[in-house]
């Protein structure tokens, strides 16, 4: 009974604000692991089911509940045990993924798939096995107009920071070696291509430290960086690893904990608002665990509809948003490549093909974070 009345309580409140109008229960899907990541298609929402191997399932609400269908696994290489999963939707609604695993050290290897729009492999390929250069725990891929590749962090101590992206092709072949900014960390952070503006941004945060913010233009050279304060009180922010563009201003999720807590990967989740300039323009709470749950935040968008998805004790969650879409600059009408990234040659600068998911389109992608084995 508690719980119910502060729940709706935070809805009331949600609902006077300008950008978010509404926030749900946390649902829990009908099944189990880690790395959820949904993504909506012009077929509705799909969402990528992650652990040992990546399965892909119908995500639909049914009787005011979210639930999963049609689970089944795409991935190939079933001999393998695979760890941290990143995926990116693609400017032709194809998908990119990325799977790290352990050879010799933890994460020290990576395997790279492309998905058709049907989810059958298009390319499967041994990125890179046992490196003793490069990490490839909560990784950061980039699927866009702009550029298409896989980023990792350097292997080293504690203060020991670096960034390597290699690009790669549609038959998986990686292209030449480029050195990015060495902080902060892209593992446990994410690469993110706004195609409006012609910019890809790094986005990380070391553990304690503010969130720091590197432009690159398309050819990666470094234009800009920028440091801004996650503010949530008491709490240390971590783990930014969704974000979308939705016209006007990001939505960026990202994790929350007081340290006290003990285990440093679990907290609560949170979405903050920022403009293009990167101020921040509000901080909500997703989650109310307040204790050590939630993690592997995700964020992605259709219309008015916003997920965040994340999970916690081997349990996949799905929180549902609903935004003003005004508020940010949007019509209901406003082609969503977010959902459909093939519509994105109707863009027109003067008006707005805004997508969701973070995956990318017109607006997007994303990805993700802390440091090291996650912080």
């Amino acid at each position: 009974m508690l719980g119910m009345l502060i729940h709706t309580l935070l809805i009331s409140e949600v609902q006077a604000n300008e950008w978010i109008t509404q926030i749900s229960e946390p649902y829990e899907l009908q099944s189990g692991g880690t790395w959820n990541r949904p993504f909506p298609t012009p077929e509705g929402w799909k969402v990528f089911l992650g652990g040992s191997a990546l399965r892909i399932a119908d995500l639909q609400k049914q009787n005011s509940q979210w639930i999963v269908e049609n689970i089944r696994v795409i991935s190939d290489r079933d001999e393998q045990h695979f760890n941290d999963h990143a995926i990116k939707k693609c400017p032709d609604g194809s998908f990119l993924h990325m799977a790290s695993y352990d050879l010799n050290n933890f994460n020290d290897s990576a395997h790279v798939w492309r998905y058709d729009v049907d989810f059958s492999i298009l390319a499967s390929v041994v990125w890179e096995e046992g490196s003793l250069e490069r990490q490839y725990n909560d990784g950061s891929i980039l699927c866009s107009r702009l550029s298409q590749g896989i980023a990792s962090s350097t292997r080293g101590g504690p203060m020991d920071f670096g960034n390597h992206y290699f690009s790669i092709d549609r038959a998986g072949n990686k292209g030449d070696l480029v050195v990015l900014e060495d902080y902060p960390r892209l593992n446990g952070g994410a690469i993110f291509a706004d195609e409006q503006a012609e910019l890809i941004y790094g986005l990380g945060m070391d553990h304690g430290q503010p969130l720091h913010i590197n432009t690159y233009d398309r050819d990666w050279n470094t234009l800009s960086e920028k440091i801004i304060s996650l503010d949530i009180g008491t709490k240390r922010a971590y783990w930014p690893q969704g974000i979308i563009r939705v016209g006007a201003y990001y939505m960026l999720s990202f994790m929350g904990r007081d340290d006290t807590w003990g285990n440093g990967d679990l907290g609560d989740v949170y979405v903050a608002i920022l403009d293009l300039d990167w101020n921040v323009q509000q901080i909500q709470q997703i989650t109310h665990y307040e204790r050590n749950f939630a993690m592997r935040p995700w964020i992605s968008r259709d219309g008015e509809q916003v997920l965040i998805a994340y999970d916690g004790d081997l349990r996949f969650f799905v929180v549902e948003l609903k935004i003003d879409l005004d508020a940010f600059g949007l019509s209901a009408d406003d082609l969503d490549t977010g959902v459909d990234p093939t519509l994105w040659g109707a863009y027109d600068e003067n008006g707005c093909a805004c997508g969701g998911g973070n995956a990318m389109g017109m607006l997007l992608i994303m990805c993700f974070f802390p440091w090291m084995r996650r912080e």
